[in-house]
């Protein structure tokens, strides 16, 4: 089981964001806007590592991936950003 923090920054600055996973089923999970850092930041405990699929809303309608993290296609067609856990 590790911790994974994802960070990401987004322009024009949003008013929220929200990530979703595979992991659970595609739940959202709000992000947090960190002052300091100019960034939007969610921490997420206690994931097993493998491989997920995850992707994030901008303002509750915008679907975007990030550069930052590799990209995949599902069985459907959807671009999703792949959030690999390797605790090891």
């Amino acid at each position: 089981m590790s911790q994974v923090v994802v960070d990401a920054s987004f322009y024009p600055h949003p008013n929220c964001v929200d990530f979703f996973c595979s992991l659970d089923g595609w739940k959202p999970h709000p992000l947090y806007f960190h002052p300091e850092k100019q960034k939007w930041v969610i921490t997420l405990l206690g994931i097993p590592d493998g491989k997920y699929h995850c992707k994030f809303r901008i303002n509750g309608t915008v679907w975007v991936c990030l550069d930052n993290l590799p990209k995949v296609t599902d069985h459907e067609g959807n671009q999703n950003n792949l959030l690999v856990v390797d605790s090891s």
